[in-house]
């Protein structure tokens, strides 16, 4: 059997301790944003932070600002920590140990950060000869059928650049079976909350004094939260096919 760097035990410790912490800190760095009145969507429902459903909620995104959906992919918010705990049973225990040795969670999660990147500039830039070897047919033919109805304004707010996400995660990790013994699909799913210009204002925030003498500097920055779902065939160990997203939206969040 392989051995593992930690025991499952510490392993789910620790993957718990950094879930959460990177979770306070974006909750604290929303809460700074109420102070500034720029982030309403947000700051207005503790379940959305939080997870849990404490009290119901009501977006502010009104019909006019409203992304079209350019699949019928559903977007999920924010995952369920149960399945963090599934998911890490399931790299731990099954996928690196029979299907990918050199597969590693957060590696992973900085390449797709990079993917979301070059697609959504992609879609913005309606640039689909180059997207179609990049998503399943399925998710192809949708975006033929759904981006001609988006404004040239909506097309340009499907652009998010990698400096752009503020917090990413996996949200599920599933193992399916394949056409023919003993072919093994992977498939991961994603959720990526982004503010644009986020990198310009978490720079300024830095500043301490940028709560009380900036409020007027930054007037409602362009919110989103994007899901991109990876598959990967596997013939045998360590022997996948590349990657090719069969799964993907975009959700305004203000």
């Amino acid at each position: 059997m392989q051995n593992f760097p930690m025991s499952y035990a510490v392993l789910v410790t620790r993957s718990f301790t950094v879930y959460h912490s990177k979770l306070g800190e974006y909750c604290s760095y929303v809460n700074k944003l109420k102070k500034l009145t720029i982030y309403p969507s947000l700051c207005g429902n503790s379940s959305y932070l939080c997870g849990f459903p404490q009290t119901r909620y009501y977006s502010s995104v009104s019909e006019e600002n409203k992304l079209p959906s350019i699949t019928d992919f559903p977007v999920r918010v924010i995952s369920n920590p149960l399945m963090q705990l599934k998911c890490l049973y399931l790299m731990y225990f099954l996928i690196r140990p029979t299907m990918d040795s050199e597969l590693y969670l957060p590696d992973f999660l900085l390449t797709t950060r990079k993917v979301v990147e070059v697609v959504s500039l992609m879609l913005a830039n309606n640039d689909l000869n180059n997207l179609e070897c990049m998503v399943t047919s399925n998710v192809f033919r949708q975006i033929k059928e759904n981006l001609p109805t988006f404004s040239v304004d909506q097309r340009h707010e499907l652009a998010c650049l990698n400096s752009d996400i503020c917090m990413s995660h996996i949200c599920s990790i599933s193992i399916l079976d394949g056409e023919r013994s003993p072919e093994k699909l992977l498939e991961i799913n994603t959720i990526h909350h982004v503010i644009k210009g986020f990198a310009e204002i978490n720079k300024r925030m830095v500043n301490m004094n940028f709560v009380e003498s900036s409020q007027n500097s930054i007037k409602n920055p362009k919110t989103y939260v994007l899901n991109y779902r990876f598959i990967r065939k596997y013939r045998n160990k360590d022997q996948g096919e590349d990657w090719i997203i069969n799964g993907f939206n975009h959700k305004t969040s203000n």
